[in-house]
Protein backbone atom coordinates (compact mmCIF):
# COMPACT_ATOMS: atom_id res chain seq x y z
CA UNK A 1 0.00 0.00 0.00
CA UNK A 2 1.06 3.56 -0.31
CA UNK A 3 3.03 5.27 1.91
CA UNK A 4 4.32 1.99 3.64
CA UNK A 5 7.49 2.14 5.58
CA UNK A 6 9.01 -1.30 3.86
CA UNK A 7 11.95 -1.37 6.19
CA UNK A 8 10.28 -0.97 9.46
CA UNK A 9 8.47 -4.84 9.77
CA UNK A 10 9.62 -5.64 13.14
CA UNK A 11 8.68 -2.33 14.57
CA UNK A 12 8.04 -2.05 18.17
CA UNK A 13 7.02 1.68 18.95
CA UNK A 14 7.30 5.33 17.37
CA UNK A 15 7.06 8.65 18.08
CA UNK A 16 6.35 11.90 16.04
CA UNK A 17 7.97 15.50 16.06
CA UNK A 18 5.75 18.20 14.66
CA UNK A 19 7.66 21.21 14.13
CA UNK A 20 7.09 24.59 12.41
CA UNK A 21 9.00 25.01 9.00
CA UNK A 22 11.77 27.46 9.11
CA UNK A 23 9.92 29.26 6.31
CA UNK A 24 6.80 30.18 8.78
CA UNK A 25 4.51 28.48 6.51
CA UNK A 26 3.35 24.64 7.31
CA UNK A 27 5.42 21.74 9.54
CA UNK A 28 7.77 19.33 9.36
CA UNK A 29 6.80 16.45 10.44
CA UNK A 30 9.37 13.81 11.77
CA UNK A 31 8.72 10.15 12.47
CA UNK A 32 11.08 7.85 14.04
CA UNK A 33 10.36 3.94 14.27
CA UNK A 34 12.28 1.83 16.53
CA UNK A 35 13.20 -1.60 14.75
CA UNK A 36 15.17 -4.10 16.65
CA UNK A 37 18.60 -2.55 17.36
CA UNK A 38 18.21 0.53 15.32
CA UNK A 39 16.29 4.20 14.73
CA UNK A 40 15.10 4.62 11.00
CA UNK A 41 14.13 8.56 11.14
CA UNK A 42 11.48 9.79 8.26
CA UNK A 43 10.37 12.85 7.20
CA UNK A 44 6.93 13.35 5.76
CA UNK A 45 7.24 14.95 1.95
CA UNK A 46 4.11 16.71 1.25
CA UNK A 47 4.70 16.11 -2.92
CA UNK A 48 4.88 12.44 -2.51
CA UNK A 49 2.32 12.17 -0.01
CA UNK A 50 4.68 9.94 2.16
CA UNK A 51 7.87 9.67 4.61
CA UNK A 52 10.81 9.29 3.47
CA UNK A 53 14.16 8.63 4.69
CA UNK A 54 15.82 11.17 6.83
CA UNK A 55 19.58 10.25 6.88
CA UNK A 56 21.30 6.81 8.14
CA UNK A 57 19.42 4.57 10.48
CA UNK A 58 20.91 5.14 14.28
CA UNK A 59 22.44 1.79 15.90
CA UNK A 60 21.04 1.25 19.18
CA UNK A 61 22.79 -1.36 22.48
CA UNK A 62 19.57 -3.30 22.74
CA UNK A 63 15.98 -2.93 21.87
CA UNK A 64 14.12 0.19 23.18
CA UNK A 65 10.89 -0.50 24.72
CA UNK A 66 9.55 3.26 24.33
CA UNK A 67 10.94 6.33 22.68
CA UNK A 68 10.35 10.06 22.48
CA UNK A 69 11.46 13.33 20.80
CA UNK A 70 13.31 15.17 22.87
CA UNK A 71 14.36 18.62 20.66
CA UNK A 72 16.89 17.28 17.78
CA UNK A 73 17.57 14.00 20.10
CA UNK A 74 15.58 10.85 20.71
CA UNK A 75 15.15 9.49 24.39
CA UNK A 76 15.42 5.69 24.39
CA UNK A 77 13.84 3.85 27.36
CA UNK A 78 16.19 0.33 27.36
CA UNK A 79 14.60 -2.46 29.86
CA UNK A 80 17.40 -1.14 32.11
CA UNK A 81 18.08 2.17 31.19
CA UNK A 82 17.55 5.70 29.91
CA UNK A 83 19.66 6.85 27.00
CA UNK A 84 19.78 9.81 24.73
CA UNK A 85 20.42 9.33 21.30
CA UNK A 86 21.35 12.61 18.83
CA UNK A 87 19.53 12.41 15.51
CA UNK A 88 22.44 13.86 13.87
CA UNK A 89 25.33 11.30 14.12
CA UNK A 90 23.65 8.71 17.01
CA UNK A 91 26.06 9.64 19.52
CA UNK A 92 24.55 8.14 22.56
CA UNK A 93 24.70 9.63 26.06
CA UNK A 94 23.50 7.36 29.00
CA UNK A 95 21.17 8.49 31.25
CA UNK A 96 20.40 6.56 34.75
CA UNK A 97 18.34 3.38 35.25
CA UNK A 98 15.05 2.88 34.85
CA UNK A 99 14.40 1.45 38.42
CA UNK A 100 12.46 -1.99 38.97
CA UNK A 101 10.05 -0.97 36.21
CA UNK A 102 9.25 -0.87 32.66
CA UNK A 103 10.43 2.77 31.31
CA UNK A 104 7.66 5.57 31.09
CA UNK A 105 8.59 8.38 29.22
CA UNK A 106 6.17 11.73 29.09
CA UNK A 107 7.17 14.99 26.59
CA UNK A 108 7.26 17.90 28.78
CA UNK A 109 7.35 22.00 27.59
CA UNK A 110 10.29 22.87 25.02
CA UNK A 111 11.58 19.65 24.52
CA UNK A 112 11.94 18.40 27.94
CA UNK A 113 11.19 14.94 28.94
CA UNK A 114 9.71 13.36 31.82
CA UNK A 115 11.58 9.85 32.90
CA UNK A 116 10.24 7.23 35.30
CA UNK A 117 12.23 6.02 38.09
CA UNK A 118 9.94 3.40 40.21
CA UNK A 119 7.64 5.88 42.04
CA UNK A 120 9.58 9.29 40.82
CA UNK A 121 9.19 11.24 37.39
CA UNK A 122 12.73 12.90 36.71
CA UNK A 123 12.58 15.74 34.13
CA UNK A 124 15.42 15.87 31.91
CA UNK A 125 16.52 18.75 28.71
CA UNK A 126 17.51 17.67 25.28
CA UNK A 127 20.91 17.34 27.18
CA UNK A 128 20.20 15.13 29.43
CA UNK A 129 20.17 17.54 32.15
CA UNK A 130 17.79 17.71 35.23
CA UNK A 131 15.77 20.59 35.34
CA UNK A 132 13.85 20.02 38.77
CA UNK A 133 15.94 19.97 42.12
CA UNK A 134 13.42 17.71 42.85
CA UNK A 135 11.58 14.70 40.94
CA UNK A 136 8.31 14.45 40.99
CA UNK A 137 6.87 11.69 43.42
CA UNK A 138 3.72 9.03 42.90
CA UNK A 139 1.70 7.34 45.15
CA UNK A 140 3.41 4.04 43.33
CA UNK A 141 5.56 3.98 40.11
CA UNK A 142 3.11 4.79 37.05
CA UNK A 143 3.07 2.69 34.14
CA UNK A 144 2.03 5.08 31.81
CA UNK A 145 1.99 9.33 31.75
CA UNK A 146 0.30 11.82 29.27
CA UNK A 147 0.90 15.46 29.97
CA UNK A 148 -2.05 17.92 29.52
CA UNK A 149 -0.85 21.31 30.25
CA UNK A 150 -0.19 22.44 33.22
CA UNK A 151 -1.00 18.55 34.17
CA UNK A 152 0.97 15.29 34.32
CA UNK A 153 -1.58 12.42 34.52
CA UNK A 154 -0.37 9.18 35.53
CA UNK A 155 -1.67 5.37 35.39
CA UNK A 156 -0.82 3.52 38.59
CA UNK A 157 -1.96 0.11 39.75
CA UNK A 158 -4.85 1.07 41.63
CA UNK A 159 -6.16 4.60 40.93
CA UNK A 160 -5.36 7.71 38.09
CA UNK A 161 -3.30 10.49 39.39
CA UNK A 162 -3.27 14.24 38.13
CA UNK A 163 -0.14 16.24 39.46
CA UNK A 164 1.45 19.75 38.63
CA UNK A 165 5.26 19.93 38.76
CA UNK A 166 5.03 23.78 39.31
CA UNK A 167 4.10 23.94 41.96
CA UNK A 168 4.05 20.06 43.08
CA UNK A 169 0.84 19.00 44.26
CA UNK A 170 -1.85 16.19 43.77
CA UNK A 171 -4.56 18.04 42.19
CA UNK A 172 -6.89 14.37 41.31
CA UNK A 173 -7.24 10.78 42.47
CA UNK A 174 -9.89 8.45 41.01
CA UNK A 175 -10.13 4.85 39.96
CA UNK A 176 -10.40 3.34 36.41
CA UNK A 177 -10.70 -0.25 36.57
CA UNK A 178 -7.56 -1.97 35.02
CA UNK A 179 -6.66 0.96 32.94
CA UNK A 180 -3.70 0.74 31.25
CA UNK A 181 -3.43 3.00 28.51
CA UNK A 182 -3.39 6.89 28.11
CA UNK A 183 -3.58 9.37 25.30
CA UNK A 184 -4.83 12.94 24.62
CA UNK A 185 -5.47 15.84 22.30
CA UNK A 186 -8.10 17.88 22.20
CA UNK A 187 -9.72 14.94 24.72
CA UNK A 188 -7.79 12.56 26.86
CA UNK A 189 -8.87 9.33 26.63
CA UNK A 190 -7.97 5.99 29.02
CA UNK A 191 -8.43 2.39 28.12
CA UNK A 192 -8.48 -1.00 29.31
CA UNK A 193 -7.96 -4.30 27.43
CA UNK A 194 -11.87 -3.92 27.41
CA UNK A 195 -12.97 -0.19 27.54
CA UNK A 196 -12.40 3.29 26.88
CA UNK A 197 -12.86 6.26 28.70
CA UNK A 198 -13.08 9.61 27.53
CA UNK A 199 -11.94 12.33 30.22
CA UNK A 200 -13.38 16.31 30.03
CA UNK A 201 -11.02 18.58 32.01
CA UNK A 202 -12.97 21.28 33.77
CA UNK A 203 -13.08 24.39 31.63
CA UNK A 204 -10.52 26.80 33.11
CA UNK A 205 -12.37 29.46 34.85
CA UNK A 206 -14.26 27.15 36.42
CA UNK A 207 -11.00 25.23 37.69
CA UNK A 208 -9.66 28.98 39.01
CA UNK A 209 -12.52 29.77 41.05
CA UNK A 210 -12.27 26.55 42.92
CA UNK A 211 -8.23 26.59 43.17
CA UNK A 212 -8.61 30.51 44.86
CA UNK A 213 -11.19 29.01 47.03
CA UNK A 214 -8.89 26.59 48.02
CA UNK A 215 -5.55 28.96 48.04
CA UNK A 216 -4.09 27.38 45.32
CA UNK A 217 -2.99 30.73 43.88
CA UNK A 218 0.61 29.51 42.08
CA UNK A 219 -1.55 26.87 39.94
CA UNK A 220 -4.48 29.65 39.28
CA UNK A 221 -2.11 32.00 38.28
CA UNK A 222 -0.66 29.23 35.92
CA UNK A 223 -4.17 28.32 34.48
CA UNK A 224 -4.93 31.92 33.84
CA UNK A 225 -2.56 32.83 31.88
CA UNK A 226 -4.07 30.04 29.37
CA UNK A 227 -7.76 31.44 29.34
CA UNK A 228 -8.63 32.29 25.74
CA UNK A 229 -9.74 35.44 26.58
CA UNK A 230 -8.88 39.55 25.19
CA UNK A 231 -4.90 40.74 26.61
CA UNK A 232 -6.95 43.23 28.51
CA UNK A 233 -9.72 41.08 30.39
CA UNK A 234 -6.60 38.69 31.13
CA UNK A 235 -4.38 41.15 32.78
CA UNK A 236 -7.31 41.71 35.24
CA UNK A 237 -8.04 38.40 35.45
CA UNK A 238 -4.51 37.48 36.45
CA UNK A 239 -4.11 40.64 39.02
CA UNK A 240 -7.38 39.53 40.70
CA UNK A 241 -5.87 36.48 41.95
CA UNK A 242 -2.38 37.79 43.05
CA UNK A 243 -4.76 40.45 44.36
CA UNK A 244 -6.44 37.72 46.49
CA UNK A 245 -3.21 36.17 46.95
CA UNK A 246 -1.65 38.91 48.32
CA UNK A 247 -3.91 39.25 50.97
CA UNK A 248 -3.86 35.63 52.19
CA UNK A 249 -0.12 36.00 52.53
CA UNK A 250 -1.02 38.45 54.96
CA UNK A 251 -3.28 36.26 56.56
CA UNK A 252 -0.31 34.02 57.09
CA UNK A 253 1.70 36.44 58.19
CA UNK A 254 4.13 36.73 55.05
CA UNK A 255 4.28 40.30 55.33
CA UNK A 256 7.33 40.75 52.74
CA UNK A 257 5.53 38.22 50.24
CA UNK A 258 2.66 39.92 50.64
CA UNK A 259 3.67 44.13 50.37
CA UNK A 260 5.67 42.89 47.06
CA UNK A 261 2.43 41.47 45.19
CA UNK A 262 0.71 44.57 46.66
CA UNK A 263 3.84 46.77 45.12
CA UNK A 264 3.96 45.08 41.71
CA UNK A 265 0.03 45.37 41.10
CA UNK A 266 0.17 49.15 42.40
CA UNK A 267 -2.70 48.73 44.87
CA UNK A 268 -3.63 51.92 46.71
CA UNK A 269 -1.26 52.78 49.19
CA UNK A 270 -4.04 53.55 52.08
CA UNK A 271 -5.59 50.20 51.22
CA UNK A 272 -2.34 48.40 52.21
CA UNK A 273 -1.96 51.11 55.02
CA UNK A 274 -5.23 50.01 56.39
CA UNK A 275 -4.60 46.00 56.81
CA UNK A 276 -2.67 47.41 60.25
CA UNK A 277 -4.65 48.27 62.62
CA UNK A 278 -4.23 51.86 64.23
CA UNK A 279 -2.74 53.76 61.56
CA UNK A 280 -5.97 54.76 59.66
CA UNK A 281 -8.84 56.69 61.49
CA UNK A 282 -11.43 54.20 62.61
CA UNK A 283 -14.07 55.59 60.20
CA UNK A 284 -11.92 55.41 56.79
CA UNK A 285 -10.78 52.25 57.49
CA UNK A 286 -13.93 50.52 57.57
CA UNK A 287 -14.82 51.95 53.85
CA UNK A 288 -12.15 49.90 52.59
CA UNK A 289 -13.21 46.34 51.73
CA UNK A 290 -11.06 43.32 51.75
CA UNK A 291 -11.91 39.77 50.85
CA UNK A 292 -12.38 39.14 54.74
CA UNK A 293 -11.42 40.60 58.05
CA UNK A 294 -7.36 41.28 58.06
CA UNK A 295 -5.96 39.21 60.97
CA UNK A 296 -5.86 41.51 64.08
CA UNK A 297 -1.62 41.94 64.74
CA UNK A 298 -0.18 42.00 68.40
CA UNK A 299 3.22 41.74 69.67
CA UNK A 300 5.95 40.55 67.47
CA UNK A 301 3.75 39.74 64.61
CA UNK A 302 2.24 43.77 64.80
CA UNK A 303 6.35 44.50 65.33
CA UNK A 304 7.36 42.34 62.03
CA UNK A 305 4.50 43.41 60.40
CA UNK A 306 5.37 47.16 60.36
CA UNK A 307 8.78 46.70 60.40
CA UNK A 308 8.18 45.29 56.39
CA UNK A 309 5.28 47.98 56.13
CA UNK A 310 7.96 50.65 56.75
CA UNK A 311 10.51 49.35 53.94
CA UNK A 312 7.09 49.11 51.44
CA UNK A 313 6.77 52.80 51.85
CA UNK A 314 10.01 53.78 51.88
CA UNK A 315 10.09 52.03 48.11
CA UNK A 316 7.08 53.65 47.18
CA UNK A 317 8.19 57.30 47.74
CA UNK A 318 11.88 56.61 46.36
CA UNK A 319 9.93 55.39 42.82
CA UNK A 320 7.57 58.33 43.73
CA UNK A 321 10.79 60.98 44.03
CA UNK A 322 12.20 59.37 40.60
CA UNK A 323 9.25 60.73 38.31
Amino acid sequence: PRGQLQTSRGANCFAVRVQPAASGKGHNVFLCVSVRRRLEIYQWNSKEGQFLPFGADLNLPDTAKVITWCGDSICVGFKKEYTMVKVSGGALTELFPTGRHDPVIVSLDHGDVALGKDEMSICINREGKPTQKQALVWSDPPFALERVEPYIIGLLPKVVEVRTLEPRMLVQSFSLDKARFICAGRDIYVASEHRVWRLQPVELKAQITQLVQDKQFELALNLAKRVQESKRDNRERIAEVRHLQAFHLFTQHRFEDCLKIYSELNTDVKYVIGLFPGLLPNEFRKTLKYPAAPPVLVGSELEKGLGALADYLTGKRNALSKQ
